[in-house]
């Protein structure tokens, strides 16, 4: 019975113990991990809303980071984890989502859905300048 209730305190104890480690982890990762920043601005005129920047903030070895962009006075935020946007990740979680239920989906209106992939793959590759210059806040600077 003794022998019982050495090993359950054991057990809470080993846990108690890795929690506790990883809290230390973390507050070590805080306190010694550099926050790294960098921007750029260009403002050639009077007016502010033709002012250009571009700023990145990156921790824990550019495993998390955010991007700003500010271009004819439209900004654009784009948090970044190991390198791939939040919005590209959420892109992959639906388009795995949308495959389980892809299996239920009639033959005919996958066709169709092909038919409007290619339909606007086809206006996408007509880019105007104004989708130009936006298209620029992707792209890196660095």
């Amino acid at each position: 019975m003794l022998h019982i209730l050495w090993i359950l305190i054991k057990f809470i104890l080993i846990i108690l113990g890795i929690l506790l480690g990883l809290a230390l982890l973390a507050v070590l990762l805080l306190l010694f991990c550099p926050v790294r920043y960098q921007a750029r601005a260009v403002k050639e005129t009077g007016s502010f809303k033709e002012t250009e920047l571009e700023a990145r903030i990156t921790w824990l070895f550019h495993v998390i980071g955010v991007r700003f962009c500010f271009h004819n006075g439209e900004g654009k935020l784009v948090i970044l984890f190991f390198g791939v946007s939040l919005e590209t990740i959420k892109g992959w979680l639906k388009k795995l989502k949308g495959g389980r239920r892809k299996n239920s989906v009639s033959q005919t209106s996958r066709s169709k859905a092909k038919k409007r992939k290619k339909k606007s793959a086809q206006t996408e590759g007509n880019i105007s300048g104004e989708q130009n210059k936006k298209a620029r806040c992707k792209r890196s600077f660095w």
